[in-house]
């Protein structure tokens, strides 16, 4: 990979980033989608993946699998990461670049908030919407600074990146809050 390709940015092309330990995923753990296996049972029971979620033309949406695990996860379901599930994945070139990253981030923002707003309604995503805006970007804005005085330009993009998902976070959040309208689709 790339050298600017930290492993914070790793899963915006398919990379794991939970580690080498065997464990049940819970809290903010949740799989990758190209790397997952369900019970044919479970999977039925809960109706499968729900595709709001999902891509659909030039959209970069992202959370149909989080989506499921956390249905699957909030009826009783268990999920266990298993490092031995090795797959290899061809990443194109057009794929390994800033700007795709950048733009998957931005989506995996966008996607954040549809599935925030999908659980828990206009009370949740405007609590944690003023939380994200409060506590994320100064954070994450003095993170870019930070790295920018220490000249890491790998680091500077990672924090680019972070800011590029909140950007994608409100720009899928304040129209539905200052209108009370929800989309139907990631789009």
């Amino acid at each position: 990979p790339p050298k600017w390709l930290t492993p914070a940015l790793w899963p915006a092309v398919g990379g794991s980033i939970h580690g080498e330990e065997r464990r049940i995923m819970t809290g903010k753990l949740y799989p990758m989608g190209g790397n997952m296996a369900v019970r044919k049972d479970w999977y039925l029971a809960l109706g499968g993946f729900n595709i709001q979620f999902g891509r659909v033309g030039r959209s970069l949406a992202s959370f149909d699998e989080i989506e499921f695990a956390d249905r699957l996860r909030r009826n009783g379901g268990i999920i266990l990461y298993d490092p031995q599930m090795v797959i290899y994945h061809h990443v194109p070139k057009s794929r390994m670049t800033k700007c795709y990253i950048a733009r998957r981030r931005y989506w995996d923002g966008r996607s954040l908030s549809a599935w925030e707003r999908e659980r828990g309604g206009w009370i949740r995503q405007w609590s944690l919407g003023l939380l994200r805006v409060l506590l994320t970007a100064p954070r994450d804005l003095l993170g870019l600074l930070a790295y920018s005085t220490l000249g890491d330009p790998s680091m500077v993009f990672t924090y680019q990146c972070r800011l590029k998902r909140l950007q994608g976070y409100v720009d899928e959040t304040w129209p539905w809050l200052l209108s009370g309208e929800p989309r139907r689709r990631l789009s």
